[in-house]
């Protein structure tokens, strides 16, 4: 089944990046990926970004308008034709990316691949160091949490307390 580009309804063709099989359309440089594909590229690694490359992404975060996310037309999906969902790749990023519930394939608009690989290594380069500064902190906190959450129970029966601690740990 020939795909179609849900931007410029150009013809979907083959394509590799970085060893995956995907679809490209030449006109808008988008791409489809199906179900895993987006998780294989990107622990994949295959290519590095530049420094610029990186700094590119940063200035596009910073004129990045929550608005843009309401304001996008909602695209079909090049595969099974229904609406796909608009969101934020990670959350918070300036990436918006297409994702079909029905077909799990995901749309990305010309360069946004990139975009989202340069973001996974970042996040990933900058762990460490957000862990040494944060580490203690965020261990304190889910201590306090596993804390609070644990009932404290004071039965005096052995198999009462039995019956009781089932109970807890089948409900967690």
């Amino acid at each position: 089944m020939q795909l179609h580009c849900p931007r410029c309804r150009s013809s979907l063709r083959q394509a590799n990046y970085e060893g995956i099989t995907i679809q490209q359309c030449e006109r808008c440089s988008g791409q489809w990926l199906g179900g895993p594909e987006l998780r294989t590229i990107i622990d994949a690694r295959e290519r590095q970004f530049s420094e610029e490359e990186r700094a590119r992404l940063a200035a596009h975060e910073k004129t990045f308008s929550p608005d843009r996310l309401a304001s996008e037309q909602i695209l079909d999906c090049p595969k099974c034709t229904g609406p796909m969902n608009k969101f934020r790749y990670a959350g918070d990023s300036p990436v918006v990316i297409d994702r079909c519930a029905a077909c799990e394939g995901t749309w990305l608009d010309g360069g946004e691949l990139e975009h989202v690989q340069i973001l996974a290594e970042t996040w990933e380069r900058d762990l460490a160091g957000d862990l040494a500064q944060h580490g203690a902190r965020l261990n304190r906190l889910r201590l306090d949490a596993d804390e609070k959450l644990t009932p404290k129970l004071h039965v005096n029966s052995p198999l009462l307390r039995g019956l009781l601690g089932g109970f807890v740990r089948f409900w967690e």
